[in-house]
């Protein structure tokens, strides 16, 4: 599908920015493919930085680059569809949009539950509780950072398996296979509340973000096969790589 900003008196980034379209609706510039830098595209179009500059902001406007933070500029890739169903998960969210999962441990620790999140799992305040952070991929790209909470009580060896995930050179999990072994073989998600806002410095950091980006947050809480909570998740995804899809609307 060909895109186009042209219009009346075409001004020169938009040319830019016109051609840069082109080149990727051709298949010269491939999703995820790094983008010549600022000085080299000023080399090659005979304009001023600024121009270069407007013409890049405009195109990641439009959700066509993406700017990681320290590597530079990529032709975006697409973007998923998250359909919000009880057990529906990120990875098979993604292979649904045929991309390749993945999900990454980057931390964890063990606390006293606090108010909040002891209402939410169904424990007493103070109580163990295992907070995992995980980045997920989608064809090696950070699309979700998220932090789960897991009742320690609740889930004998779910700590163990986790660190022994950490200890591992390649970090990478199925979340899913590893519930199953430690004894939660299904889980269905309760409740899933989303809101949008600007990211912190830890999501602008793993997930290659700017200041001014949008960052779409779900918080939920799923239950095993007993009715009682197994985690508390709180993820975070770029609002320019996933669209959330709540379901049919019947009419009444």
């Amino acid at each position: 599908m060909t895109r186009s900003f042209h219009g009346a008196g075409i001004s020169r980034w938009r040319e830019i920015g016109e051609t840069l379209i082109r080149e990727i609706d051709q298949g010269i510039l491939l999703p995820g493919d790094k983008l010549p830098g600022e000085m080299d595209l000023v080399n090659r179009f005979g304009v001023a930085r600024q121009t270069i500059r407007r013409a890049l902001a405009h195109l990641k406007n439009a959700g066509l680059l993406d700017v990681e933070l320290g590597r530079g500029t990529f032709v975006a890739r697409k973007v998923f569809e998250y359909r919000i169903e009880a057990q529906k998960t990120l990875e098979q969210n993604l292979l649904d949009s045929a991309m390749t999962p993945s999900r990454e441990v980057i931390g964890l620790h063990v606390s006293s539950a606090a108010k909040g999140i002891a209402e939410r799992l169904e424990i007493g305040v103070g109580e163990p509780v295992l907070i995992v952070d995980m980045l997920g991929r989608a064809d090696g790209s950070p699309v979700a950072l998220v932090r789960a909470h897991f009742p320690v009580a609740r889930i004998p060896g779910i700590e163990e398996a986790f660190r022994a995930i950490l200890r591992k050179r390649n970090r990478t999990f199925s979340q899913t296979k590893l519930l199953e072994l430690v004894g939660v073989s299904t889980f269905s998600r309760r409740f899933i509340r989303l809101k949008s806002r600007f990211p912190s410095a830890e999501e602008m950091q793993h997930l290659g973000l700017s200041s001014i980006d949008i960052v779409v947050e779900t918080s939920s809480v799923s239950d095993g096969t007993t009715g009682d909570p197994v985690f508390y998740a709180v993820s975070s995804y770029p609002g320019s790589k996933v669209e959330f899809y709540v379901g049919d609307i019947q009419n009444p």
